[in-house]
């Protein structure tokens, strides 16, 4: 079984870094996109298993493009973590209503993300015997 994508999205490239270090350990595959415009690209030419999505991205924010990506019929059911450095309990009712699956802020604990990427997204039990 080949390992599940996760596309992150995020204009911060140290984030970006982190979890890429991070979760390819664990044995996912990942790619990165720094804007929205790529994120949207990337997304409809290799769909991923679950998308990291920065709220706060520069141009196109997070929730416009997660209102994009929800639009693709291809992309309508592909689980989205957001992450931002701003949370409000308005903002996080007007993303719950794009069907994301959880809610990350910014500065977050990087073991916290893998527990909800892993909860999202498992890996076959042969490439968690690996990490």
């Amino acid at each position: 079984m080949k390992p599940p994508i996760v596309l992150i999205i995020d204009d911060d490239r140290e984030i970006v870094h982190l979890i890429e270090t991070t979760l390819s350990a664990k044995g996912y595959n990942l790619s990165a996109a720094f804007d929205a415009r790529q994120g949207l690209a990337l997304a409809l030419s290799d769909p991923p298993d679950l998308i990291l999505l920065d709220y706060g991205l520069p141009g196109k924010d997070g929730l416009a493009l997660l209102k994009d990506l929800r639009a693709t019929p291809d992309m309508e059911n592909v689980p989205v973590i957001m992450i931002t450095a701003r949370p409000s309990s308005e903002l996080v009712n007007e993303v719950r209503q794009y069907r994301v699956s959880g809610f990350i802020a910014k500065p977050f604990d990087i073991g916290l993300l893998v527990e909800r990427v892993m909860k999202i997204v498992p890996l076959a039990s042969d490439e968690q015997n690996r990490s």
